[in-house]
Order: structure tokens, then C-alpha cells, then sequence
């Protein structure tokens, strides 16, 4: 027997012990249970503080989309700039994992708030720009829906 992978014994089990963690451990009711806590906390700060946005996708995997025209991609900057500077990493969207406590998504959703409410007074002000500590991002492709 020849094959590419066969001496790769190492992703075999590692197959085998997620598929294991899948059967005995509830994994995907708690992504979704988790996401879904996310998801609609992220979606309640956007009307709490007017910001242009929706959230979009799934419990275990959605996004951010800003909908500020030809200043997009500066409130979009200034919303991660604003969430890194609060401990999270974010770039555009949200991946569940199992791993994931209640705590974090409590952590988020506050520097989210914190986040959201920092953009809004930005964009009320008309000082996105004069906000921004980093250059602005830039969209290197797009689907051909947008």
C-alpha cells in the first residue's frame, strides 16, 4: 500500500481524538449556545448606541459589517483598534470554539460596549480619523456581492 499521507500517523489520531471529544462532550450545542449569547449581545450594543452595523451568520461563526460608505474601512480600523486596545483581537468576524467561557463571552461583550460606545462619539464628533492610532486597514478582496 502506497499513499501521500501514510506515514502521517500524527493526523490519524488527532482525527480520531476530535472525533471522540465530539461524541462525549457537547461541543457543538455549546458553540452554538455560547455564539448565539454573542451574537445577539453584539447585535443589542449596536442599537444601544446607534452605530450603522449588523451582525450576520451563524451562532458558531459570524460577522461585522459597518455600513459607513467611503469611511468604512477608518470606523472599521477604529472599532478593532478599539477592541485590541481592550484585550480582544478581533478583525472582522467571530469563530466560536468549545474553549470558550461564559467569562470570555461576558469580557467581550463588555469591551465590545466599551468599543461601540468610543466609535459612536467618534463618528458623532466627526473625529474617526483624528481617533485612529494605526493606518487605516485595507480590503484586499471582497465577494462579488458587495
Amino acid at each position: 500500500i502506497s499513499s501521500t499521507y501514510y506515514s502521517d500517523t500524527v493526523s490519524l489520531a488527532a482525527g480520531v481524538a476530535v472525533l471522540n471529544e465530539l461524541r462525549t462532550k457537547p461541543v457543538v450545542e455549546t458553540i452554538n449556545r455560547n455564539g448565539k449569547v454573542l451574537r445577539d449581545g453584539i447585535a443589542a450594543s449596536i442599537e444601544k448606541h446607534g452605530v450603522k452595523a449588523k451582525v450576520a451568520g451563524r451562532s458558531d461563526h459570524f460577522i461585522l459589517s459597518l455600513d459607513y460608505g467611503d469611511q468604512n474601512d477608518k470606523v472599521h480600523t477604529l472599532y478593532m483598534q478599539e477592541m485590541i486596545s481592550r484585550g480582544i483581537y478581533w478583525v472582522g468576524g467571530w469563530f466560536m470554539c468549545f474553549t470558550h467561557t461564559q467569562q470570555d463571552i461576558h469580557r467581550i461583550l463588555a469591551a465590545n460596549d466599551e468599543a461601540f460606545e468610543f466609535v459612536a462619539k467618534a463618528i458623532e464628533r466627526n473625529e474617526v480619523e483624528e481617533m485612529l492610532r494605526a493606518p487605516v486597514r485595507e480590503t484586499v478582496s471582497t465577494r462579488p456581492d458587495e
